[in-house]
Formats: structure tokens, sequence, C-alpha cells
């Protein structure tokens, strides 16, 4: 891709659609996560658990950032450089969640999102150093 910055302009809209959804919508988009694990198995009174579903919701930070940090690596930036754009990124996402009705700014899921971009980042460095 002759811009690397296209699918990580693109994503970062994607993390603001799911962060503008409020509570109701966004429990929704939980709801089906939990309705497909529930059907491939895993029991119901595991699924209603508040810890499962608040392991899920964090689980959804984590992805979406890994996917983040995933394309930021495409940026060849330093690394330092390249972390601080998600941390900065992660800290906007929650600045920006604290005015969506129902949903609240969280030092965790900043933190949770700045993990799973690294990681994210990480592996695809990791992959394809040298190349």
């Amino acid at each position: 891709m002759k811009n690397p910055w296209i699918p990580v302009v693109a994503w970062m809209m994607v993390i603001f659609w799911f962060s503008s959804r409020n509570a109701d919508e966004s429990g929704l988009q939980s709801g089906i996560v939990l309705n497909f694990l529930l059907g491939i198995g895993i029991p119901k009174d595991c699924i209603e658990s508040p810890w499962f579903v608040f392991f899920i919701r964090k689980l959804a930070h984590f992805t979406e950032f890994f996917i983040l940090g995933i394309g930021v690596s495409r940026l060849k930036w330093p690394i330092m450089g390249a972390v601080l754009l998600i941390l900065a990124y992660a800290i906007s996402d929650e600045f920006h969640q604290y005015f969506v009705p129902g949903r609240q700014a969280s030092w965790v899921d900043v933190l949770i999102d700045t993990v799973g971009g690294i990681l994210g980042l990480s592996l695809l460095r990791y992959c394809f150093r040298g190349k």
C-alpha cells in the first residue's frame, strides 16, 4: 500500500465509532458476542456472570488496539513514537467516551488499550524484522 496511514486512520475511525455508541448500544454489541459464545457451547451461567461480561468487554478494548498496533507498525516509526501514538489515541478514546451517554472514561481501559496496541505493534515488528 502506498500510504500506510490509510488503514491506521480508517481503524481509528472504527474505534471512534465503537466509542460513540451509548451504553445501551454498546451493551447490545456485547450481547452479540455473548450470544455467539453461548452458541458455541459456553454455559449460560458462565456467560451471564458479571466477571465474564467484564472480561469480554475488556477483551474488546484489547483487540481494537491490538489491530491498531498492527497498523501502526506499518508506519515504520521508531518504537517510542509508535507507542506514544497508540497511548495518545487510547487517552483520546477514553476522553471521547466520557461525553457519550451512559459511558465512562477509565484509566484501566487506557492501560488495556495501550498494552493491546503495543502487543500488536511488537508482534508485527518481530515477525517482519530484517525484511
